[in-house]
């Protein structure tokens, strides 16, 4: 899927995309694969999800709508 938003951990090997087909994913370079480590499917998502690092690249948050009024934030540690 088209990629919507992509974001690079601060501190790390670690970076985070969000995609049309709803999906965040947390991607990382220093593993053996360089695969996804974390597929998020956002179910209930009325948009494509953007996402973001903290500045310390310890937390990132993930946000999307759910329905014209209502807006979704998502917490995640790495």
């Amino acid at each position: 899927a088209e990629i919507i938003c992509m974001e690079l951990n601060p501190d790390n090997d670690l970076f985070l995309t969000t995609s049309k087909d709803k999906t965040c994913r947390l991607w990382d370079l220093g593993s053996e694969d360089n695969g996804a480590k974390m597929i998020m499917e956002l179910k209930n998502a009325k948009s494509p999800a953007v996402g973001n690092f903290n500045k310390t690249g310890l937390i990132f948050a993930v946000a999307y709508l759910v329905s014209d009024m209502i807006s979704k934030i998502k917490l995640f540690d790495t």
